[in-house]
């Protein structure tokens, strides 16, 4: 009669084993039939530009409300992203230009005399536009390669809206830099045409008057533009 024997102290026998005479059998617990499942990591998310869970604090914004939406949530997303691109181009472009017009205003020193505050004044207002355009030519440049290196439209527009503040720097910076252009413009006119009283005050009130339309129609187009796409998608979509 052969007995079972039990694995002495420090030996390499597993638990479970009974040796009975020269065979051996082995007894499989049922956690060694039903392994635990091994888990696989998942590859990091990549994040683009101003995206990720360090940047959410600084640059992650709340998604704008429908009411204030500019954009039809059933446009087609290569579309919406082409609009996007093309807002970029078409600010970096204007910005550079009028940045440049103000860079030749400057450089005329011959034309200023320091110690008269409206020759300040008018040097100030071309050194803002100067670098109001600048950094909106900048802003806009960066933008544009961030989304155009981003390879899906869906996710140009998911990070479009993500981060719509940021994306009012370029326009924003602009705006105020071209009216800082024009009233210097009209600043310098006034001064130039000295003595000339009907020049002087002709010129001043139609360049006021240009400066000031073209401000509303900038302000009156953003405004009413956003409200009446809001509309229509509403009624769309009712």
């Amino acid at each position: 009669m052969v007995e079972a024997t039990q694995p002495a102290l420090g030996s390499t026998q597993a638990p479970g084993i009974q040796c009975l005479g020269p065979v051996i059998y082995t007894h499989a617990s049922p956690q060694a039939a039903h392994p635990p499942p091994v888990s696989v990591s998942e590859p990091p998310p990549k994040y683009g530009f101003g995206e990720g869970p360090a940047a959410r604090p600084l640059l992650a914004q709340q998604p704008r409300p429908v009411e204030e939406a500019d954009e039809d949530p059933a446009e087609d997303p290569a579309t919406h992203s082409g609009r996007i691109l093309n807002d970029f181009a078409n600010t970096g472009v204007m910005a550079a230009l009028i940045g440049g017009f103000s860079l030749g205003s400057m450089q005329a020193t011959e034309a200023y005399q320091f110690g008269r505050e409206l020759d300040k004044g008018i040097y100030i207002l071309n050194f803002l536009a100067v670098h109001l355009c600048t950094c909106s030519a900048i802003t806009s440049a960066v933008l544009y390669r961030c989304a155009n290196s981003m390879a899906d439209p869906e996710h140009v527009v998911q990070w479009h809206g993500r981060h719509w503040m940021l994306m009012m720097l370029p326009w924003g910076k602009f705006f105020i830099g071209a009216l800082c252009y024009l009233v210097g413009v009209v600043l310098w006119s006034y001064r130039d045409l000295e003595g000339h009283d009907f020049s002087q005050y002709a010129c001043t009130a139609f360049g006021a008057m240009t400066a000031t339309v073209g401000a509303g129609t900038a302000a009156y187009v953003n405004w009413t533009g956003k409200r009446a796409v809001t509309r229509l998608t509403k009624q769309k979509h009712s």
